[in-house]
Order: structure tokens, then sequence, then C-alpha cells
């Protein structure tokens, strides 16, 4: 059975923390997609976020997501709904588990019928 994992960042820049973090994701799974989203007022362009995290992690799938969404639960109150669109778009495969060091991470799991697995750098 081919285990699918997902992770989405902000990559604002990518660290050492970040590539820790991808890397083990990558370990603990057979398919790994990244889901780099920016926002145009963000200080590091994400076009070029993107193309860096492509470059760091050969081997999964880096997607970028640039549209204006909100960012926090308290911004929405379809935040859920819209991340758990947003997420099943960019991996239409279901989702085996969702890699993350923040909290939201347990509720984005339990959205996309997923196992959480925190990974704290």
């Amino acid at each position: 059975m081919t285990i699918r994992g997902f992770l989405l960042g902000k990559f604002l820049p990518p660290h050492a923390g970040h590539l820790f973090m991808c890397k083990t994701a990558m370990r603990l799974c057979d398919e790994l997609t990244v889901l780099v989203c920016t926002l145009d007022r963000e200080p590091i362009d994400g076009r070029l976020r993107h193309a860096w995290m492509k470059q760091l992690l050969p081997g999964a799938r880096v997607i970028h997501f640039d549209q204006d969404v909100p960012q926090e639960p308290a911004d929405h109150p379809d935040f859920w709904e819209i991340w758990r669109n947003i997420c099943l778009d960019a991996h239409p495969e279901p989702v085996d588990a969702v890699f993350g060091s923040e909290p939201y991470v347990m509720r984005l799991a339990q959205e996309l019928g997923a196992r959480p697995v925190v990974i704290d750098p």
C-alpha cells in the first residue's frame, strides 16, 4: 500500500527546520506533496519560494498556491472548508498522513481524513 503524505507551509524563507520536517516526512511516506502557500504582500516572492522548495525536495511533488484566502480560523467562518478544498485540489488522491509542526496539523488531518504526524524540529 502506498502511503501518501501532505505538508503545507509558507517557507518564508525555507530554513533548516522546514527541511528537517520535509525530509522526515519523505522518509515516513512513499509520496509527499508539499503545498507552498504564498501571498502577494509577503516580502519574498512566492514563485521564488516555490522554486527553492522544488530544488530542495527532489522526489516530492511541490505545488504553488498563491490565492488570497483566510489565514486563520478567526478570519472566516468557513476557514476549514476553504482549506480542505484547497488541499483536496492540490492532492486529489486520498491523503494518509498530514505532516507539520504547528497545532493546525491536527485539525487539517481531521478535515482530510488523514493521520496527523507532528514533527518538532
